[in-house]
């Protein structure tokens, strides 16, 4: 008697078919994963955007106008404090800002901007835990940058001496006008912002320089882009002169001693040379297809990358009167 029992198995052509579809299922599935993430990603930005943007609220409140974007050292009449740093205490970090000598430029404050403040930093980007070395000047890395309105830096400065020699009162001359709602040593507050704090961005991303390193003679190039406590333009501030995530390439400074302060990548162009009237820096992130922004009023939202350069520029715009929404 034959006890034998019939058994099936898979085919390798069968097994080779269900691992197709898993595959295929798979693919289709990482996307998904991906985009939530990124979703989840960029709504703890906007939300590290949030703090800023309440900071300088209790900041107004407490001294009637908001913070400039870059303030003077009194001791050396060179530049200091950035927006950033005068809004640590507004931000649960007293125990930092405390150690910050205002009478001293910001290279001589390492102790403070050395320190990692995650509330700074972008989920997207590599931005977290790291810094920039300067010589013996060490800035922690950051994203969130202020707004220095439509145009360049300092569009009408005419040549008169800027980065020590920027007292107003010694070089009359020296035009620091700018129509956004930070600049240099030009204090404003809610009531300058005249198209209405609803309508005017005033605080935006930039990704964080991936050059981490300068010391001249050694390595005489870095990227200040993203480091928070550095007055150039992309380190603490930005412009609307260009729209989010624009091919057009940021320009920035090549130092006396023959530094370069930005590299030229695919995802952050640059150029280097001319003067503070032609610096400008443009908003980017790592979000797909925009940036995120907050406005006067404390909201934020995300912005596509191809919106009209006309509307960019008026929403930075404090009182130029046109009244755009990006909503």
């Amino acid at each position: 008697m034959n006890n034998q029992r019939n058994r099936s198995a898979f085919t390798l052509v069968e097994l080779l078919v269900v691992i197709a579809i898993i595959g295929i299922l798979i693919g289709m599935l990482l996307p998904a994963v991906q985009q939530v993430r990124e979703s989840a990603r960029r709504a703890n930005c906007a939300n590290n955007m949030r703090q800023l943007a309440l900071a300088s609220h209790n900041y107004q409140s407490t001294f009637q106008k908001l913070p400039v974007g870059v303030d003077g050292a009194t001791g050396t009449n060179a530049l200091s404090a950035t927006a950033q740093t005068q809004l640590l205490p507004y931000m649960e970090q007293l125990n930092i800002s405390d150690g910050y000598d205002l009478s001293l430029p910001a290279w001589n404050n390492t102790g403070v901007t050395r320190s990692i403040i995650p509330t700074f930093a972008c989920p997207s980007d590599d931005t977290s835990g790291r810094t920039l070395q300067v010589q013996s000047f060490i800035i922690s890395r950051s994203n969130f940058v202020f707004c220095f309105g439509s145009d360049k830096m300092l569009a009408n400065r005419g040549g008169a001496p800027f980065w020590r020699n920027h007292n107003p009162s010694a070089y009359p001359s020296l035009d620091y006008y700018n129509d956004g709602a930070y600049g240099i040593e030009v204090p404003r507050n809610f009531a300058s912002l005249k198209d209405g704090s609803s309508n005017i961005v005033v605080l935006s991303e930039v990704l964080s320089g991936k050059d981490d390193f300068s010391i001249i003679g050694t390595d005489n190039e870095c990227d200040i882009r993203g480091a928070w406590s550095h007055f150039l333009m992309g380190a603490s501030s930005y412009t609307h002169f260009s729209t989010p995530n624009s091919s057009v390439a940021d320009q920035g400074a090549l130092g006396g001693a023959g530094r370069s302060w930005l590299v030229d990548t695919r995802d952050m162009p640059a150029v280097l040379g001319s003067d503070y009237h032609d610096y400008q820096a443009a908003a980017r992130s790592s979000h797909p297809q925009g940036v995120n922004v907050s406005f006067g009023d404390g909201h934020t939202t995300f912005v596509s990358e191809t919106i009209d350069l006309s509307v960019w520029r008026a929403v930075a715009a404090i009182a130029d009167g046109s009244i755009v929404s990006l909503e």
